[in-house]
């Protein structure tokens, strides 16, 4: 059966994948805005914001150059960053007040800043 119900819960899922998209990118949206849209564009193709970039690409409503990544990967890596080096042993890691780093500690006392 379809009814208001089924609507309501598709249109909370849209706006979910949105907000985790927004959320995922928002350090890379405050300073470059002007990315969302290719951000979308590259999501799996089943999620809510690479549905509505497409939408509005077929629409014409965003008319900018765009790059089709073709092959695209379907599921996305929930790794943000992969720190397993073998050629370091770990010993601390932080990021910065502003959230804009990620400083680690090698063994040997070397720092990586991301």
């Amino acid at each position: 059966t379809s009814g208001p119900q089924e609507w309501i819960q598709t249109d909370f899922l849209k706006v979910k994948d949105c907000w985790v998209m927004v959320e995922r990118f928002a350090h890379t949206f405050c300073e470059k805005p002007r990315w969302v849209f290719s951000v979308a564009a590259n999501l799996p193709d089943t999620t809510a914001p690479a549905i509505l970039a497409k939408e509005a690409w077929s629409q014409g409503r965003e008319s900018r150059p765009q790059l089709a990544w073709l092959f695209k990967p379907q599921v996305e890596n929930p790794c943000v960053l992969d720190l397993s080096d073998p050629a370091v042993v770990w010993h601390q890691a932080a990021f910065t007040k502003d959230m804009r780093f990620l400083l680690a500690v090698g063994q040997a006392m070397d720092v990586f800043v991301w």
